[in-house]
């Protein structure tokens, strides 16, 4: 089956159309994952500033201990919660540069292709130039 010109265009476009989306799709998931971090960041300081004023306030009646250890669980919980995000964003940010990458591969094949077919008619265009040339010098050297 010949590949022509005009249909590797045409697949050539959609391979790009591909990458560029899964860039789209990258650049979105990093820019979450950056969110996500300074989120993480956030509660961190929040539970270290909670957790040192517990640690130094040692007058402190049990209510306020107990309220202080909620509070310190609490952020703690939304910390883990925070990490697992993190790792999803993380898993997913990998998928997508393994999948780029695939895109990436899969566009270069279809220029190689691209640009083999195009030697080849050129290759072939040459050929059937020579062979003209051939056939009108035969033709002046039979004439005369």
């Amino acid at each position: 089956m010949k590949i022509t010109e005009q249909r590797l265009d045409t697949i050539l476009k959609v391979k790009v159309h591909q990458q560029k989306k899964v860039q789209q799709e990258l650049a979105k998931l990093l820019g979450e994952k950056e969110i996500e971090e300074k989120n993480f960041e956030e509660l961190r300081e929040l539970k270290e500033g909670a957790t040192s004023d517990f640690a130094s306030n040692l007058k402190l009646r049990a209510t306020e201990i107990q309220s202080s250890k909620a509070y310190i669980d609490n952020l703690s919980d939304k910390l883990t919660t925070q990490v697992n995000k993190l790792g999803e964003i993380q898993s997913l940010e990998e998928g997508k540069r393994g999948e780029l990458l695939e895109k990436e591969k899969s566009k270069k094949q279809i220029e190689i292709l691209s640009e083999k077919r195009e030697a080849e008619l050129l290759k072939e265009k040459v050929r059937k130039d020579q062979r003209l040339m051939d056939i009108l010098a035969n033709r002046i050297r039979w004439s005369m």
